[in-house]
């Protein structure tokens, strides 16, 4: 099921043409808390700034008609709820639950299933940093390219005879298997997998066969040994073409190669008992090399051929050598960081570490001060800072990213702390023009000119865009009243952010801090709810 859910939100995202790395989105879904359950679907969707709504419907005809061709809902599959993705036709329905499961309804059986929870999305991109570089992408695009061309250059000038080209690419075919067949092991899908190992049952279980003993010869796993094999014929076949030798060595290595395919079938059908469709695809990659070597053998074999073999089987040993163990330590590494991201995003945890400090009183009476987000939410944000702080900076993305989601829920204060001793100096021009912009223009501008002096720009040249405060009296008392306050509590250091009172944890880095604004809201409201009416409740 869970590798369904990332498969399905992937689906969601493309059908509906949302630009997404897949990587990032199958692992901000894995690191959820609450994976992999709806929360987790409608939560990374909120993450990649993806507009959506999750509804309650009813599972009507009418309200069918009025759902978007393509949609996620939960469906009810004998005792189980199952999400799928829902794509509507002009007769029917078709629910994708997995890349290997897919059915099509009719409406009106489709209704029986439905249970009305839907999750849908806007077609509308918008940036997301999930989207990878595109510079990144272009150079190694054109480094491929390039490399395919000058390959291409060389196998023009090789001598290749209809065997050898046959019998190439049934070993680059022998290489895609193999890899299909590791990726099998690891629980990786893919295309070829799925086609050949989707339906399991007693006779046909690639997963039976993969783990069995049998499947690991003197410690050494068989699909390793068929990839290493296939790489070695692909690249024999390549090289020496192109040094204008004979392949003959290599028909020989198939027909040495063939008691293998004997001793696959003898082991799946009197061990393991169950067949496994992409090995048995191996067997016959290896026996039709051997047809092809048996009509093709007739050259005398060439001392310098079998050490070029020798030379690029040796090669790409050392090299599976060296790239395996940084593979497994990769898929390992990938796996602690997922288990990490979902403790730390732990809200009980969070809530925990937060609370441990003394909570400081965060208002101010008769300050004038920023407060972007809605000034009544139960939830409240207080950011120390200071325009030419550089530490500040990424916390003002933060701020900027919490209000692109969340600005209904949270009220943000800004609190500058900076020297109101002298009036002249350029940060206290800016910060009392910042206070100025809010109260006269409102948060939009305001916003736009914080973003504008964190996001670097040159101080006069702000003043020269934003110019300075025409009514700095009107808001020189409330930057005493946040200098007097930050001096009475201790900050002396910017930035700091202060929730409903208590500090930030230092055991988290501040960007964590969009993933719990919903829970923190949540715990504000119950906050607010008097203790006897949370007992009436719980009764």
């Amino acid at each position: 099921m869970n590798n369904s859910v990332i498969y399905q939100v992937a689906q969601l995202l493309k059908l509906n043409k949302i630009a997404f790395d897949k990587e990032e989105l199958a692992f901000q879904i894995q690191s959820h808390p609450s994976y992999p359950s709806l929360h987790a679907i409608t939560g990374v969707l909120t993450h990649f700034n993806i507009d959506h709504l999750a509804l309650v419907v009813p599972a009507t005809e009418e309200i069918l008609d009025q759902l978007p061709t393509v949609f996620l809902s939960c469906m009810k599959i004998e005792e189980d709820q199952l999400f799928g993705i829902v794509v509507k036709k002009e007769n029917s329905l078709i629910t994708y639950y997995s890349a290997k499961d897919r059915k099509e309804y009719a409406t009106q059986e489709f209704l029986q299933h439905f249970t009305g929870i839907i999750v849908a999305v806007e077609k509308e991109e918008t940036d997301r940093p999930s989207v990878k570089n595109k510079k990144t992408t272009y150079l190694r695009t054109g480094l491929f390219a390039g490399l395919g061309f000058m390959l291409l250059g060389l196998i023009y000038q090789a001598q290749f005879t209809t065997g050898t080209i046959g019998y190439g690419i049934v070993a680059l075919l022998g290489v895609f298997i193999s890899v299909a067949i590791i990726k099998q092991q690891l629980g990786i899908e893919t295309k070829i997998g799925n086609a050949f190992c989707s339906d399991t049952n007693t006779s046909k279980n690639c997963s039976t066969v993969l783990s069995s003993d049998g499947a690991t010869v003197f410690g050494i796993k068989l699909s390793d040994v068929s990839l290493l094999y296939f790489i070695g014929l692909s690249c024999s076949v390549v090289v020496l073409s192109i040094c204008k030798y004979a392949i003959t060595p290599l028909y020989i290595v198939s027909f040495i190669a063939t008691p293998i395919t004997l001793y696959s079938i003898y082991y799946q059908y009197a061990f393991a008992k169950a067949w496994c469709p992409l090995c048995l695809v191996i067997v016959g990659i290896l026996l039709t090399q051997t047809g092809i070597g048996i009509s093709q053998i007739s050259d005398i074999v060439q001392i310098n051929a079998l050490l070029i073999i020798g030379i690029v089987y040796t090669l790409t040993l050392l090299t599976w050598m060296f790239i395996e163990p940084i593979f497994l330590a990769s898929k390992k590494l990938k796996k602690a960081t997922i288990d990490f991201t979902k403790f730390k995003r732990n809200f009980t945890l969070f809530e925990t570490l937060l609370t441990q400090a003394p909570k400081k009183q965060t208002s101010i009476d008769n300050a004038s001060e920023i407060v972007f987000g809605n000034v009544n939410a139960p939830l409240s944000l207080v950011i120390v800072t200071s325009p030419f702080c550089g530490h500040c900076k990424p916390v003002h993305s933060i701020l900027e990213d919490i209000l692109k989601k969340y600005s209904d829920l949270v009220a943000i204060t800004i609190r500058i702390n900076v020297n109101t001793d002298d009036r002249e100096t350029t940060i206290y021009k800016i910060t009392s023009r910042l206070l100025e912009i809010y109260h006269r223009e409102g948060q939009e501008p305001c916003l736009k000119a914080m973003h504008d002096i964190y996001g670097g720009m040159n101080p006069d040249a702000w003043l020269s865009t934003w110019g300075t405060c025409k009514q700095e009296d009107a808001y020189h008392q409330t930057l005493i009243h946040q200098q007097n306050w930050s001096a009475y509590h201790g900050i002396n250091f910017t930035p700091e952010i202060l929730i409903n009172g208590y500090s930030f944890p230092s055991a988290y880095a501040r960007e964590d801090l969009t993933y719990f604004i919903e829970e923190l809201h949540e715990a504000s409201l119950k906050a607010q709810i008097p203790f006897s009416s949370q007992f009436q409740e719980a009764i």
